[in-house]
């Protein structure tokens, strides 16, 4: 729904950014000794012989898997390096907001296809006469309405409107709306579809008891029956200066009030205005309001008659915000003082940072608006560290499998599965870790190795179900996880691990003494494989490496 969150003062604080380090983990090696003196690589070493638990409570630790994509996100760019800022969306996915052009002065964009349009301004006497405009709604024909400021606006616009400016409305060009009433100057805050529209200008009004004139905000609505002023329906609570925040297909408005030192709201209908007990940012055409109110200040829905507090991502004590709602009840907004931008569904309220590929860079802070089909706007950082607006568009990658841990005896392949599901071409990709502390690396059908040192034949190293089989070192437990892409991003599955039974030697099915006899085979012969405490050299602590994992059985 069209939501004027643009005039909204939001400016994104500056992060603060903590980064988590933890050490490698290298488990020392033992030097060879006995009568072979061939040595494996230190790392594989300690990759397959010492490495056990823990390296498996380090996988976990460090990938934090994620199972699931919701959403694609696109950086909608800016017109400077000074970021820019979304407030609302169509049901085609335009979205409306606007753009510094440089540190104090902000132009309406229009982000269609790719392309980021600047859609200037009403004064064009300098580049920097009356330089400041701000989309603030979008309506499914691509009318847009906003405000342009007669003065700087500063790095974004005033909360709500600006003081002194104009109207607008855009089709391939900015026209000037002139608001009916005392003063003609103000600002547009929403259309709906049928191309009604609501704004507001000051006016100046007598206080009898002081003898003087002060600045009220007077809200209007303009339909094909004519302007309506809605400022009067809204002083039952004593004199208010009032704005509008949105109109629905019902004609009914969203009003922001401002009674004393109070903020309030109103649900207006048809000349008839309830308070609805919060201050509101957008509605949907149930006529069900959001904004924020309440101490500490939470997100809130007025629903009928009632109004319900959303709660916040993190603690009761934090501060959020909702901006927008659609015709389905999802909402949008801010959490924990503008640092997390969120979905309100069933419910639930869920921070929209884990719905998106964690590879983007993308950090999410407010979403201000959502369209019937899902598709959300917001303000946010990117990798480069600029506030810009985005676009999310909902898509769907979900790891619905996870790979499980394996125990194979030697010289037996281990397989490892996962699903996944989601649209388009979904991609697999295997990773292993090669050692505690190293970093996961992509698997190759056929040989893998390591420092040099053959160390696993894999097959399925792109393939839903993996096939590893152990070359060298039979100790330890060995993790494998699988990275998952379409085009919504990539997702991560929890590591699995893959352990050897030392004893069953032989792989006859059963641990006797044919396992003795086929260890020793290889013992004598100096193969890799019988090196079954991975020290780097063959000899008799193998052997008595070997009887222990017989009498234990696997």
């Amino acid at each position: 729904m069209n939501t004027y969150a643009a005039l909204i003062g939001h400016r994104p604080l500056r992060d603060t950014i903590c980064e988590s380090q933890w050490e490698r983990l290298r488990h020392g090696t033992t030097a060879p000794h006995g009568r072979d003196k061939r040595r494996a690589p230190a790392s594989v070493v300690a990759l397959l012989g010492r490495a056990g638990i823990s390296v498996l409570a380090l996988a976990a630790f460090a990938t934090g898997a994620q199972a699931q994509i919701r959403y694609k996100v696109t950086d909608l760019g800016s017109f400077s390096p000074y970021g820019s800022h979304a407030s609302a969306i169509n049901e085609s996915g335009t979205v409306v907001g606007w753009s510094n052009i440089d540190p104090f002065y902000g132009r309406a964009f229009r982000y269609s296809g790719g392309v980021l349009l600047n859609l200037g301004n009403l004064v064009t006497v300098s580049p920097r006469s009356s330089d400041g405009s701000a989309a603030a709604a979008i309506n499914a024909s691509g009318l847009i309405v906003g405000g342009t400021s007669a003065d700087a606006v500063g790095i974004e616009p005033p909360q709500y409107g600006f003081v002194n400016g104009y109207g607008f409305i855009y089709t391939d060009h900015m026209t000037r709306i002139l608001l009916p009433g005392c003063h003609p100057e103000g600002s547009l805050t929403g259309i709906n579809d049928a191309g009604d529209y609501v704004g507001a200008h000051t006016c100046l009004e007598y206080d009898e008891v002081t003898g003087l004139h002060y600045a009220v905000w007077h809200a209007w609505i303009h339909t094909s029956d004519g302007d309506t002023d809605m400022s009067d329906a809204c002083q039952f609570l004593g004199p208010a200066s009032v704005q509008p925040v949105a109109v629905n297909a019902n004609r009914q408005a969203a009003i922001w009030a401002q009674v004393g030192g109070d903020q309030t709201g109103f649900l207006w209908t048809g000349g008839i205005a309830v308070n609805v007990g919060l201050v509101p940012r957008g509605m949907n055409d149930a006529g069900d309001v959001v904004g924020w109110g309440g101490g500490p200040s939470h997100a809130f829905l007025y629903h009928a008659g009632a109004t319900i507090d959303l709660g916040t991502l993190s603690s009761p004590g934090a501060y959020s915000d909702a901006y927008d709602i659609n015709n389905h009840g999802q909402i949008v907004g801010s959490s924990d003082g503008g640092t997390r931008a969120f979905i309100y569904e069933n419910g639930v309220m869920r921070d929209l940072n884990q719905m998106i590929d964690r590879a983007s860079g993308f950090t999410l802070r407010f979403a201000t608006g959502i369209n019937e089909g899902g598709q959300i706007c917001g303000d946010g950082r990117n990798a480069a560290g600029q506030y810009n607006a985005f676009l999310l568009t909902p898509c769907r990658l979900d790891i619905t499998a996870l790979p499980a841990p394996a125990t194979v005896c030697p010289s037996v392949a281990a397989t490892f599965t996962v699903a996944a599901s989601g649209g388009g071409t979904v991609a697999y990709r295997w990773q292993w870790q090669p050692e505690a502390g190293a970093a996961w690396t992509n698997l190759a059908d056929g040989v893998n190795a390591y420092q040099g040192q053959p160390a696993l034949d894999v097959t399925g190293a792109t393939e839903p179900t993996l096939s590893a089989r152990v070359l060298w070192g039979l100790g330890g437990n060995l993790p494998f996880r699988c990275v998952v892409t379409n085009s919504c991003g990539s997702v991560t599955s929890d590591p699995a691990s893959l352990t050897i039974c030392i004893g069953e030697f032989n792989c006859d099915g059963g641990i006797d003494g044919g396992d003795v006899g086929a260890f020793f085979g290889e013992w004598e012969a100096g193969n890799a494989i019988a090196d079954v405490n991975a020290d780097g050299g063959i000899d008799g602590a193998d052997v008595s490496s070997f009887f222990e994992h017989w009498e234990a059985g696997c």
